[in-house]
């Protein structure tokens, strides 16, 4: 249900889009545009988040200095206005995105730049929005809000009753004391400052249509102050015949600390017992169920085990509501001792041998990789004496970017298999739902929109063809942002895309359920992978630190960088989930205050391919002392080679929502 006020806002916006854009109000006095992109300091990799962005003055005055603006906000008629003005001003790298400010449609750490701007005078619950805008932010990313403060704190009271007369979507004014905000967010502030500016009373009444008698009162008070009369806070003055008042706008810039406090603690606890570990955040994790609902509230999802295994991720998941998406018989025993039953574990992959199809057979929903898997499984369900209901992956006649079909060892191939499901009677088997996964990790919301689209028309093939589906999945794909150059996935524009398709899909077949596998997204930056500093040298000028347990604690650092040696790509292709880029991880410490010193970092094993990151900016670290690497809650512990040396194998270790560490 909207709010009161959210509704307030959208009748208050709707009528001021039209002239929002007038310059003689201060809310675009280029001045202070230019000031602002001052302090911001943006950079040409930035990614912007404009929250309640209005018709988007501030992202588009950052816009020619970055990679990106997202401009969210929940008025369609100021966004209308925004998108108009940015064509015309030749602004191609800006998304306009209609959302909430309490719920933003992003995952966490996906912008280095997340700014609101005269904004948070309207919102209802503004340490929700902040903690939204601090969750999206990046480590060492900028949080910036500009708003009105109370010129008096004794006349608040009075500022905000008349600004409410002029706008009933006004809640308060700011004080000073925001800035607990920053501090409880671990924001340091780095810039703080307020500007008085100008206003002619008769525009910032025309500006938002007040009624005649209100605009009448409210000059009446601001003509009686300028006489001598009751103070209001605003300081009205008389120029030129014209009633002025001042403004007071104040900004603030925290920057976000690379690593929460929060799990600064738990990994210091942690280190007191380990030299290696994993550590998983529950609450990480389950904020970005949270985006993946919010945004696809028609879709069911599957968990893909293969990411990462951990008992205790696997218990926060599947009892959030999602399914399995299982590529072994093994991860459907998980699954199944994780609490889930039949209907919602879904076991694809090649090669299954008879023995995993009977043993799957009463735990999972079977999906045929081949027409000799169906053809397995037929005589299975003959043994058994049963009927089975299955899936089969089709491998179609596109691609991914919409090219012709292309050979791989996954799936059927369309054609193939219609005429397989032409030409033979299964008896003991019905073919009840599709499987299609073509491509993972994509950050383009049309690129993704696009293959959603031609998965569910292939749907439609099979529909007929299979007398009715259960459901389509759709794979994957979904990316996160690994590198700083990475904008992060649209998810609000995914979403609205995919729900207009399935509106359409749903008018045909309302009974078929429509999956989509959710890969990395869930856990992969919900978890880190922490080693200790075992020794230091130096050698020929060059600093070593010798980490324990590095390529055969977390494989997937060491092995980046060992193919870009050997290819010369940063980032080659068809290597996931083995290689995403050489920048892919960061690399951060516990110490605040010590001096740095450009390391090379090394692990302790008997191979020079142990490189973990060359030539890195570092606090100067002693040995004992923990270094900490992103992006670890996926393909980390599952793909690293624990066994090779003989080494005592790192902990996995999970922080629960309530902040207790769970093994």
């Amino acid at each position: 249900m909207i709010s009161t006020n959210a509704k307030a806002i959208r009748e208050s916006f709707t009528r001021q889009a039209e002239n929002f854009e007038t310059k003689t109000m201060s809310f675009t006095k280029q001045e202070y545009l230019e000031h602002t992109v001052s302090c911001t300091n943006p950079k040409k990799t930035d990614n912007v988040l404009e929250v309640a962005a209005g018709t988007c003055v501030c992202g588009r005055s950052l816009a020619p200095f970055v990679q990106n603006v997202t401009c969210l906000d929940m008025t369609a008629a100021m966004l209308a206005v925004g998108k108009d003005m940015a064509e015309k001003e030749g602004l191609c790298n800006m998304d306009f995105v209609q959302g909430d400010a309490e719920r933003l449609p992003f995952s966490n750490d996906g912008f280095d730049i997340v700014i609101s701007r005269l904004a948070f005078h309207h919102f209802v619950n503004p340490k929700r929005c902040f903690s939204e805008m601090a969750r999206v932010l990046k480590p060492g990313g900028k949080l910036v809000v500009i708003d009105m403060e109370a010129a008096d704190e004794t006349l608040r009271a009075v500022e905000d009753e008349i600004e409410t007369l002029r706008d009933p979507s006004h809640i308060r004014n700011l004080s000073r004391n925001f800035a607990g905000l920053f501090e409880n967010h671990h924001l340091t502030i780095t810039a703080a400052d307020c500007t008085e500016i100008p206003v002619a009373l008769t525009a910032w009444l025309a500006l938002t249509q007040t009624s005649e008698g209100v605009a009448a009162k409210i000059t009446q008070r601001f003509q009686d102050e300028v006489a001598g009369g009751p103070v209001t806070g605003f300081q009205p003055y008389e120029k030129d015949g014209k009633i002025y008042f001042n403004q007071r706008w104040l900004m603030m810039i925290g920057e976000k600390s690379s690593f929460p406090r929060r799990l600064k603690d738990a990994v210091a606890k942690c280190a007191e017992d380990f030299d290696s570990f994993y550590l998983y955040d529950e609450r990480s994790i389950r904020a970005h169920m949270e985006c993946l609902k919010s945004n696809f509230p028609h879709v069911d999802f599957l968990y893909s085990i293969k990411c990462n295994p951990n008992p205790h991720v696997l218990h926060s998941i599947f009892t959030s509501g999602f399914g399995a998406d299982a590529a072994s018989m093994g991860e459907v025993l998980l699954a199944e001792k994780s609490g889930l039953t039949k209907g919602d574990i879904f076991y694809s992959a090649p090669g299954k041998s008879r023995e995993d199809i009977e043993a799957a057979i009463p735990k999972s929903i079977l999906i045929a990789d081949s027409i000799d898997e169906i053809k397995r499984i037929e005589v299975a369900a003959e043994r058994l004496g049963q009927k089975v209901e299955i899936g089969i992956r089709v491998n179609p006649a596109f691609s991914f970017d919409g090219d012709a079909g292309q050979p791989s060892k996954f799936g059927i191939d369309e054609e193939k298999a219609i005429a397989f499901l032409k030409s033979n009677d299964l008896r003991r088997i019905k073919i009840t739902g599709i499987h299609v996964h073509l491509k993972s990790q994509e950050l383009e919301a049309d690129a993704l929109a696009s293959y959603y689209s031609k998965v569910l028309r292939l749907a439609e093939k099979f529909e007929k063809l299979c007398g009715g589906l259960k459901y389509v999945n759709m794979g994957s794909g979904m990316g996160i942002p690994y590198s700083p150059a990475d904008a992060p996935l649209n998810m609000t524009k995914l979403g609205t895309a995919v729900e207009k398709q399935l509106n359409i899909f749903r008018t045909r077949y309302p009974d078929t359920k429509v999956i989509i596998e959710t890969g990395r997204y869930v856990v992969c930056k919900s978890g880190f992978y922490v080693t200790k500093v075992a020794d230091r040298k130096n050698s020929y000028g060059r600093t070593y630190l010798i980490l324990k347990n590095t390529l055969n604690g977390f494989l997937r650092p060491s092995l980046a960088k060992l193919v870009a040696h050997y290819s010369g790509e940063t980032s080659p292709y068809g290597s996931e989930p083995l290689v995403t880029s050489t920048d892919a991880f960061e690399f951060l410490t516990l110490k605040e205050d010590a001096g740095s010193e450009t390391v090379t970092l090394v692990g302790d094993l008997c191979t020079a391919s142990d490189v973990v990151a060359e030539n890195i900016y570092l606090p100067h670290l002693a040995c004992g002392d923990a270094v900490i690497i992103t992006n670890a809650g996926s393909y980390g512990a599952v793909l690293s080679p624990m066994q090779f040396s003989s080494q005592e194998k790192p902990m996995e270790l999970f922080l629960n929502k309530n902040g207790q560490i769970e093994k």
